[in-house]
């Protein structure tokens, strides 16, 4: 996980040392667990991006820094305290797509991010709601019905205007 400073930084120092003793560290792959009720997502964006910078320097042009975000998923559990979501609704999906958005669009600005995957796919299948007795925490962008929800749409129109030479953002290319 990439959002906690204390753990990016030890990731970083760790695969930095590696690089340093010639160890042919070329490619990171970030689990990123999220929760749709974090209270400073911008700021979490933020410094999610300042993150993948960084560890895409530690490459170099002749041997590139790889990164790929390889579990995505915003569930909800009430504040982040692995409580049941009792308040899933309109609200939260629109905070989980403008996570979704906010962190694939990030991989797509950097030319070493190479893959950007969903831990799953619909919430019909829910990892969370079958490991614990915490319930449905809804983290994906199909719901259980197999209906898309705005993660979906918002990932889609990312995708979209970005392959038509817009920026992903407000609808305004």
């Amino acid at each position: 996980n990439t959002f906690e400073s204390i753990k990016s930084n030890e990731v970083f120092k760790l695969l930095t040392r590696m690089k340093d003793r010639g160890v042919p560290v070329n490619c990171v792959g970030q689990q990123t667990h999220i929760d749709v009720s974090y209270y400073n997502r911008t700021n979490w964006a933020s410094g999610y991006k300042e993150n993948m910078d960084r560890l895409a320097s530690l490459g170099s042009q002749e041997d590139p820094m790889t990164l790929m975000i390889t579990e995505f998923d915003a569930k909800c559990t009430d504040d982040h305290a692995d409580i049941p979501c009792y308040h899933w609704g309109h609200e939260k999906e629109v905070e989980q797509a403008e996570l979704y958005a906010s962190i694939l669009k990030i991989c797509m600005e950097l030319k070493e991010c190479k893959s950007f995957e969903s831990w799953g796919w619909t919430d019909a299948v829910d990892f969370a709601a079958s490991d614990d007795e915490y319930g449905d925490r809804h983290p994906f962008p199909f719901d259980s019905n197999l209906r898309a929800k705005p993660a979906y749409y918002s990932m889609s129109h990312m995708l979209a205007s970005t392959a038509h030479g817009g920026d992903g953002g407000d609808g305004d290319d």
